[in-house]
């Protein structure tokens, strides 16, 4: 089998099952039965009962005649017989791999979409399971098969397809643990019915939006699993499974909200989908591209890139091997560029078995200071640029690759910076090639000189990178285990995972207004968190010993739940806390203090309203009024009856504040603002009819 970014030639002469009886020194191809000649992925497994006792389920791309029934259903459509692609063959040994016997009818096939991985049930040698797009399976040996096909029929039948594993408990065969693209499900009958984990956080994101609405939405498509938005904050206090939207179906890509208007959504799916979302009155529309008859159909990557102008929201960008414009929403589009790949035809062609489509446009970027300033980059390592619409273009490929960047290398982001219009970022993926340095650029120039900005970076595949609208020296990059930050235009990076997983991240950006950092992981879900003190973070600060941020404005929010949720739902769901409801004050220490900081607030008048005490450790530290009014004086249980009944009346009234730290021997202020009271509408009243 040959893997390359552009090819996938699934099968090759020297596939075949190997022994070894010395822990790997030496092996031996097995024959006995097996089939030679061009082979794929082969799946095995062990009968625990009996080892002696094998299966295996083989890709054989090998051509058979066709069998009796074959050739009449092929004379019925008036062709002559015509010869079958083998397929996916299960086969048997009893005597540890001397002798082989082929258990599936010729015309079964059973092997289907990213499947393989065969399972013998550990207690019984009759039933057996392959992964695929369903679940196939069979209880008489292998002779016949069930679940071959899309949706799945017989067992995990309300499971999401696209199985990748699976695992059965040897000491009850009934207990059955499957993995597949919608996450884990388990069945304690069999398979007959199953139960989903679907409190496991285990989202693959590709692609992140966000939209102005307060609070501000989140999109996202995921692998396998539509297209979603989910708020950031939700009426409960906690952001819940119920809280998210579907948006679209199949592998969910580029998710882009228009930003001077949410009710449309625009989104790209697997190799080019494109639709339209009206969230106002709830449909979706095709605004997929298409040629001209005659001419060659436009080619999209896997995750086709969707680009909207940062001047004019209605005008939409997208990649085939071209850059297409659309001015009015989609609904017609236009080429504003030539072939701005390789066009390597030589790869397109040839032995190219169920390979992605490749070479076109995988990243889109338009100056958010100059308009019809364009940067692209393509799949095989084009990184392009127009200034004036696309009337011309320049390609900038051979500058990148002098500032260390592979020419060939997957360009996984370009992004024009919103200070200045000929600065750019350019950042490469070697990861198809098993090349995992990382490879960071920056131009000042409109492309003419390119700087690697890669630094002190892990040798980890970079995917994104976004420089700040506020501060242009502070950056934000995901790569293959994580997130760093750069305060110095790229110089260092600092890794900022905190309480994140070491996992990949294809997507980050920044709310304009509300300064949070959304984190897209391609695996893990979303993250979030506040980037206002970096932003403001320079040399001037860091050298001071005591340093107090700026506030940001906080609106006070009222939550509700009336515990219904809470009691009927359980223990074993998702919840995620939204983000504090109260004014969060940042300070810098730049070395530890002996003594804890005292956060004082006090209203216009001078009336102390909170005292709060911080943390003295060195670094950004941060503390959380909660906007309230002081508790009345007494005990705790006196305290709480005299508190008011009507919660409005429990917090300050919006308007200016001051802050006051006392730390070190310094003292120093900022002014804060509560900005308003706002809450959530609750659902439509129920009609209650009655007979």
């Amino acid at each position: 089998m040959v893997r390359r970014p552009w090819l996938f030639n699934r099968a090759g002469p020297d596939s075949g099952i190997y022994k070894t009886i010395n822990a790997g020194k030496t092996w031996a191809k097995l024959g006995g039965g097996l089939p030679g000649g061009r082979l794929g992925r082969i799946g095995l497994d062990i009968y625990l009962r009996n080892p002696e006792t094998l299966f295996a389920i083989i890709d054989n791309a090998n051509t058979r005649p066709p069998t009796a029934k074959e050739a009449e259903q092929d004379r019925g459509r008036g062709l002559p017989p015509q010869d079958r692609e083998v397929g996916g063959e299960v086969y048997r040994t009893d005597n540890g791999g001397a002798a082989w016997t082929k258990t599936n009818a010729a015309e079964t096939s059973v092997l289907s979409k990213g499947g393989g991985q065969l399972r013998v049930d550990p207690n019984d040698d009759r039933k057996l399971f392959v992964t695929g797009v369903a679940l196939s399976n069979s209880t008489d040996g292998g002779r016949t098969w069930n679940d071959l096909g899309w949706p799945p029929v017989r067992l995990f039948s309300k499971m999401f397809g696209d199985v990748r594993t699976l695992w059965i408990d040897p000491q009850n065969s009934d207990r059955i643990i499957l993995g597949s693209d919608g996450g884990v499900f388990i069945s304690y009958d069999g398979g007959r019915t199953c139960d989903h984990f679907y409190n496991l956080p285990l989202c693959e994101f590709y692609a992140i939006g966000l939209d102005m609405e307060d609070p501000y939405n989140i999109y996202g498509g995921l692998q396998d699993h539509e297209m979603w938005k989910v708020p950031s904050n939700a009426a409960s206090g906690d952001v819940r499974h119920f809280d998210g939207v579907a948006l679209g179906g199949g592998d969910g890509m580029y998710t882009q909200v228009d930003p001077t208007d949410s009710r449309w959504l625009y989104t790209t799916m697997q190799n080019g989908g494109h639709f339209r979302v009206d969230q106002k009155l709830g449909y979706r529309v095709s605004i997929l591209p298409q040629r001209e008859k005659g001419l060659p159909p436009y080619r999209f990557v896997w995750c086709t890139p969707l680009h909207l102008s940062p001047h004019n929201s209605r005008i939409l960008y997208t990649g085939g091997q071209g850059l297409l414009r659309s001015l009015d929403r989609g609904d017609h589009w236009q080429e504003i560029s030539p072939d701005l790949t390789t066009n390597d035809t030589a790869k397109m062609v040839g032995s190219n078995q169920g390979g992605i489509p490749w070479f076109a446009i995988t990243t889109i970027s338009e100056s958010p200071v100059t308009p019809g300033v364009i940067w692209v980059g393509t799949s095989d390592g084009k990184v392009q640029v127009t200034k004036n619409n696309g009337a011309a273009w320049t390609d900038l490929t051979k500058g990148v690759a002098g500032a260390g960047g592979p020419e060939e290398y997957y360009v996984s982001r370009v992004f024009a910076s919103p200070s200045k219009e000929g600065t750019a970022y350019a950042t490469k993926s070697g990861f198809r090639q098993d090349d995992f340095r990382p490879f960071v650029f920056k131009t000042e120039d409109f492309g003419a000189t390119w700087t690697s900005i890669s630094a002190n970076l892990p040798a980890r595949s970079v995917n994104v990178i976004f420089e700040d609208k506020k501060n242009p020296n502070l950056l934000f990059l995901g790569n293959d285990g994580g997130v760093f930050a750069s305060i110095d235009g790229g110089k260092t990076w600092a890794r900022m995972n905190n309480n994140m997983p070491n996992v990949p991240v294809h997507d980050l950006l920044v709310h304009p207004r509300e300064n949070d950092l959304v984190v897209g992981t391609y695996g893990r879900g979303l993250y979030v968190t506040d980037v206002t003190p970096l932003q403001e973070i320079n040399d001037r600060v860091l050298a001071e010993d005591v340093y107090l941020f700026e506030i940001e404005p906080k609106a006070q929010r009222i939550t509700w739940d009336f515990g219904a949720e809470d009691y009927l739902f359980g223990d074993r769901h998702l919840k995620t806390p939204n983000e504090p409801n109260g004014l969060v004050v940042h300070y810098y220490l730049k070395n530890t203090l002996a003594e804890k900081p005292i956060v004082t607030v006090t209203d216009p008048f001078g009336n102390e309203l909170a005292k709060l005490e911080g943390s003295a450790e060195a670094g950004l530290n941060r503390i959380i009024w909660d906007m309230r009014v002081p508790a009345p004086k007494g005990s705790e249980a006196g305290a709480r009856m005299q508190r008011p009944r009507d919660p409005l009346a429990s917090w300050v009234p919006p308007g200016p504040y001051l802050v006051r730290l006392e730390a070190g021997g310094k003292k120093l202020s900022q002014k804060a603002r509560i900005t308003k009271t706002t809450g959530w509408t609750i659902g439509p009243v129920m009609e209650i009819i009655r007979d």
